[in-house]
């Protein structure tokens, strides 16, 4: 085999590329190269091979998926697949895998198993990584920050009173001041 960057190139056995093993295409997207492949009889065959480089997805990151704490511990159960929509606008035509590390996001390795119920493992905050892939079998990966925001604190039990001014059991209250 020997690989050339023209068809007269190849016809004629000469400028092969010499890197064969990490040839960078030289137009953008779509490229041509041509292979020569000759037998012990010195008798050859070309081939055109096609370069095709397919886009990743396009996504935003990091993103932040908000909860809100039910029991003031800050440790609460993410649906990530929420994040979906927010890390690409084509979510619906990619697929997504959750990791507790970008690493093994990269390296698609150790997914979360339950993403639809994922605890934080750090109170309050924690971060998750999302593998996106697309029809091409391109991936790339997102941040999702997950936050826990607190409850707001307030006495559960609050009176207002007012003064009857006419002896008919009502009153206007401010209820702003609740």
């Amino acid at each position: 085999f020997a690989f050339f960057e023209t068809l007269a190139d190849a016809n004629n056995n000469t400028n092969p590329i010499t890197n064969d093993t990490a040839y960078n295409n030289q137009v953008a997207s779509n490229d041509i190269v041509f292979a020569r492949i000759t037998n012990a009889n010195n008798c050859s065959v070309f081939a055109q091979v096609n370069l095709v480089v397919n886009p990743l997805p396009v996504v935003t990151s990091p993103v932040t998926l908000p909860l809100c704490d039910d029991d003031t511990d800050g440790i609460i159960a993410f649906n990530l697949t929420d994040a979906n929509a927010l890390i690409s606008t084509n979510s619906t035509n990619e697929t997504f895998a959750f990791f507790e590390t970008l690493a093994d996001a990269n390296n698609n390795t150790n997914p979360i198993t339950n993403g639809t119920a994922y605890n934080n493992q750090i109170a309050s905050n924690d971060t998750v990584f999302a593998r996106i892939t697309n029809a091409n079998n391109c991936s790339i990966s997102a941040q999702v920050n997950l936050v826990v925001n607190a409850l707001p604190v307030v006495n559960t039990n609050i009176e207002l009173e007012q003064c009857d001014d006419d002896t008919d059991g009502f009153s206007i209250f401010n209820l702003t001041q609740a």
